[in-house]
């Protein structure tokens, strides 16, 4: 992955669509650096950090018994938000492209005096600014106004 990735909203970044089994997301990007698995509000998380992407891939069970992908998070430069924006820009350029997918305002959540984040929750996004770059991006897959889950095709 050393070229240009796009990370699409509500789809995935590639072949890493969000819905596929921890099984899939190995074939695609190897052995994790890191598996770890996690409780958070009552539901396991497993979390497969890849190093060398600068990416953590977040898998839960929802009605399954078999982990499936969740949310992505990513701190890599060569990873845009469909070519429009990526780590480093400041929130007015991301602001500005955020304004192209024709989604709601977002909250801004002021971490303290040089962090805050955007959560743009009608496209599954928050962004995490640092000194006014932005330093995380968490992504994951669009949910309806009746709150169903819209898996990738």
């Amino acid at each position: 992955m050393s070229t240009k990735q796009t990370l699409v909203l509500g789809q995935g970044i590639g072949q890493a669509k969000f819905g596929i089994s921890e099984k899939d997301l190995i074939s695609l990007f190897g052995k994790p650096d890191n598996r770890e698995t996690d409780i958070e509000d009552g539901e396991e998380i497993l979390s497969l950090d890849y190093d060398n992407i600068f990416a953590t891939f977040c898998l839960e069970k929802f009605d399954t018994d078999e982990f499936i992908l969740s949310t992505i998070i990513v701190e890599n430069p060569e990873i845009s938000i469909e070519n429009k924006f990526s780590i480093g820009d400041n929130e007015e350029t991301v602001r500005k492209a955020m304004k192209t997918f024709k989604c709601e305002e977002p909250e801004k959540e002021i971490e303290d005096e040089n962090k805050f984040n955007l959560y743009y929750e009608d496209v599954s996004l928050v962004l995490f600014f640092e000194n006014n770059q932005l330093v995380s991006i968490s992504a994951s897959f669009f949910i309806d106004e009746d709150d169903n889950i819209n898996w990738p095709e």
